[in-house]
């Protein structure tokens, strides 16, 4: 095996978790990053560089940045995609069954715990309004989520990973605005005042939500969940639920799955959540991808 580590270069307790691989992982090589969207030129680097396998050190940002940074070469075949949990939420970790533990992934790799997975695609309006595309492993959000991202990413989170979630989510709820939303898919319309609409290849976001319990990585679908005209009580009273996996009941609540879907708001304020981050805006076109990763999963 030849292995490259792709390394958040800012995450805590970095001298001992490199100390770690060098014992467990001898000959491997790391790398890390140094700036926003690093990670996307070093793992095209490791493409290049015919590396067997590819494991992606830090939260669901840096895994994102690594699976853009994989599928952007256009190799058919690519090297196994491995994670190391690092990063506030790691809401893909625990679709995948990871602990975060370099014992645990060591073991994946003797076992050749090996999948082929799903990944997402995604057309929209970048930051600064033009057109855009980029991959994707875990949950797009269109509306609050895009809202609420941006005002954690300015956060220092002093209160811990769970609490800014949660009081950024709670704040959001209050402040944002709900935006009419169009969305189209397998023959199904819907349009509506939108709280969000999640299109999910995981199950969890927002450190820890099962927001689409019945979400594989590997079935070829998107799980779809709308949530339109909910209010602050529907989502207090829900959390717990949502928290447990278990899907609201509610007249504005709306499970679906599709391979496609088109999200076209009236407003062009429509805000994005990437795999955690603050894309850009919709309208927007979702695409899976079948099969496309190969990604060590404790199955």
């Amino acid at each position: 095996m030849k292995i490259s580590f792709i390394v958040k270069g800012l995450i805590k307790k970095k001298a001992k978790l490199l100390e770690e691989i060098k014992t467990f992982f001898p000959g491997s090589q790391v790398f890390e990053t140094s700036h926003a969207g690093h990670a996307v030129e070093l793992a095209a680097n490791a493409v290049k560089a015919n590396f067997t396998h590819i494991i992606a050190v830090g939260g669901d940002g840096t895994l994102s940045e690594v699976v853009n940074g994989m599928a952007s070469t256009g190799n058919d075949s690519l090297p196994v995609l491995g994670l190391l949990s690092y990063g506030t939420a790691n809401d893909f970790s625990k679709t995948a069954g990871l602990d975060g533990s370099v014992k645990q992934l060591k073991e994946l790799l003797f076992k050749n715990s090996v999948s082929k997975i799903d990944i997402g695609h995604v057309k929209f309006l970048g930051m600064d309004r033009l057109p855009a595309e980029r991959f994707f492993i875990n949950i797009g959000d269109i509306g609050i989520g895009g809202y609420i991202v941006e005002n954690i990413n300015k956060s220092k989170k002093k209160l811990g990973a769970d609490m800014t979630f949660f009081l950024e989510t709670l704040k959001g709820l209050f402040r944002y605005k709900k935006t009419k939303v169009k969305c189209r898919f397998n023959g199904f319309e819907w349009e509506g005042n939108t709280l969000s609409i999640v299109i999910a290849n995981g199950k969890y976001f927002g450190s820890g939500l099962c927001i689409s319990p019945d979400s594989t990585i590997t079935d070829g679908k998107f799980g779809i969940v709308i949530l339109g005209n909910v209010t602050v009580i529907d989502y207090l009273k829900n959390l717990s639920k949502i928290k447990r996996g278990e899907k609201m009941q509610h007249a504005e609540v709306f499970y679906k799955e599709a391979n496609e879907i088109d999200i076209i708001p009236e407003e062009s304020s429509c805000s994005i959540d990437l795999d955690g981050e603050f894309i850009g805006y919709a309208p927007a076109t979702f695409k899976i991808i079948p099969a496309r990763i190969n990604f060590l999963i404790n199955q």
